[in-house]
């Protein structure tokens, strides 16, 4: 019964937030359409109706913003344990919604990755022919051992990156959350991130790519702070590094106390919820 009560409490706030979810959502999402996926992602993860609410709506922008889906496939809402504010729910752009966008930016032709199990057939050779040859076999396929990345440049150029699941877990060992959801239930989803964030180094970027990298979760970068320069996002690292390199600001949840269901409102300067100011009292 709480968890009923909780989903339509999130299914009226959601009804509430159209307007401001419309403004933002490309004109080939409807706010209708969004507002139902977002609704199924919290019915299938439960989790989503204990995080703090302020949170979510959070995530939920800057999903729209993106222009992408939280169906699962393009990107996802996930559960992450903070230290001050408990459980909250952040946005994970997939590398699906990834390539999508890299695909739009007319500098990519294709992009693919791909992860690679114990039992499939994988052969991988560098030199003056490089190439890979991967074939998934059918039924089990075991764990997974290696994960690639290969794109075809407008130009024709191919280019392709392997990374061992040592070399992975080792970047998973450094990330700020290392057994988070994101790890633990989309283990495969992170595998071919961290592939696609070290490929990115070669890989063209327009400037209309920089807002969907500024949102994602950053787990596995794996360049050096100290290595970390501000300045114009040309490639896909180099807006990563850019984002990494960023102070976080946030407030201690003992400083902000959650907003009120109907205190609720998006800055569109931040990006953000945020609270309404509250009218003064006159006693």
């Amino acid at each position: 019964m709480a968890e009923k009560n909780a989903v339509s409490e999130v299914r009226l706030q959601l009804a509430s937030m159209e307007t401001q979810f419309g403004a933002v959502l490309p004109k080939h999402i409807p706010v209708e359409r969004f507002g139902r996926v977002v609704l199924t992602a919290v019915q299938t993860n439960p989790d989503l109706l204990n995080v703090e609410r302020r949170s979510l709506w959070n995530a939920c922008m800057k999903a729209a913003q993106d222009g992408l889906l939280p169906d699962g496939r393009l990107g996802a809402l996930v559960v992450f344990k903070d230290k001050r504010r408990g459980n909250i729910a952040q946005w994970m752009p997939m590398i699906a919604g990834i390539r999508q966008k890299v695909r739009n930016s007319g500098e990519v032709a294709t992009w693919e990755v791909h992860v690679v199990h114990e039992r499939d057939l994988f052969d991988y050779e560098l030199g003056d022919d490089p190439h890979i040859v991967h074939r998934p076999v059918r039924g089990e396929r075991g764990k997974i051992i290696a994960a690639y990345s290969v794109a075809i440049l407008k130009s024709g150029e191919r280019s392709r990156e392997v990374m061992w699941i040592d070399e992975i877990e080792a970047i998973r060992a450094l990330s700020r959350a290392p057994d988070s959801q994101a790890w633990t239930v989309h283990y495969g989803e992170m595998c071919k991130k961290t592939v696609a964030r070290r490929h990115s180094k070669v890989l063209p970027m327009s400037s209309d790519l920089d807002d969907l990298l500024r949102r994602d979760d950053h787990e596995g970068d794996d360049t050096p702070a100290q290595q970390r320069q501000a300045v114009p996002p040309r490639t896909l690292t180099d807006a990563l590094n850019m984002v990494a390199s960023l102070p976080q600001n946030e407030p201690a949840s003992d400083q902000v106390p959650p907003a009120a269901d109907d205190d609720l409102l998006f800055d569109s300067a931040t990006g953000e919820i945020v609270e309404h100011e509250k009218e003064p009292s006159h006693g």
